[in-house]
């Protein structure tokens, strides 16, 4: 019965190694195709929008808090006397009629990057366990059927694996998400700087 069951086992491991295995792109589409049909190729679209939608909305918000603790910090720890600049004001969103942060805006490349780092890490922990969930989804040819929602792989990940399948690969993702994160809000701080300029 071992032999038996070492046998099904290989089969099935060899089976899901055929299912999975692609030569090229174009080989890839024609076996999703043949397999699944169209909605292969939306496997798991409807679970990233449930990844995406609470990232952004957790990202933007921990950014613009993260932002403005610097600031103040840095207002306490600076002697110097307060002043209005036009960077601050962007930064912060505030209208010139109001008073901006007194901190030099040379230094607002550093709280730019701590802050977009620490929102992509906070946005980070809380979402990435339906992350994980999210490419089990995607890659449900390596999976059991009943894998088929968010709710279900998770369940058996946990089950199966421990709460620790849910960080798998946390590490990497670390790293991925602070250097993506500091690039988007430099380019978005660069934008805004430059769009709130008055033309000459």
């Amino acid at each position: 019965m071992e032999a038996d069951a070492a046998a099904r086992a290989g089969s099935a491991a060899s089976t899901l190694v055929k299912k999975t295995s692609y030569k090229n792109t174009r080989d890839a589409f024609r076996q999703i195709f043949k397999s699944d049909g169209i909605a292969g190729f939306y496997r798991g679209f409807w679970t990233s929008y449930t990844v995406i939608g609470p990232s952004s909305a957790i990202w933007w918000s921990s950014y613009t808090t993260y932002k403005k603790t610097l600031y103040d910090w840095i207002d306490k720890v600076d002697s110097k006397p307060k002043q209005t600049t036009l960077q601050k004001q962007i930064d912060l969103g505030i209208s010139s009629t109001e008073t901006a942060p007194s901190t030099s805006a040379t230094l607002s490349p550093f709280v730019t990057t701590v802050a977009a780092a620490s929102s992509g890490l906070t946005a980070m922990i809380f979402t990435y366990p339906m992350d994980v969930a999210r490419t089990r989804i995607q890659t449900d040819g390596l999976v059991s059927s009943e894998r088929s929602t968010l709710y279900k792989v998770i369940s058996t990940l946990i089950q199966k694996e421990g709460w620790s399948a849910l960080y798998k690969g946390v590490s990497a993702r670390c790293i991925q998400t602070s250097v993506v994160s500091i690039g988007m809000a430099l380019c978005y701080e660069h934008v805004k700087k430059t769009s709130a300029l008055d033309p000459p």
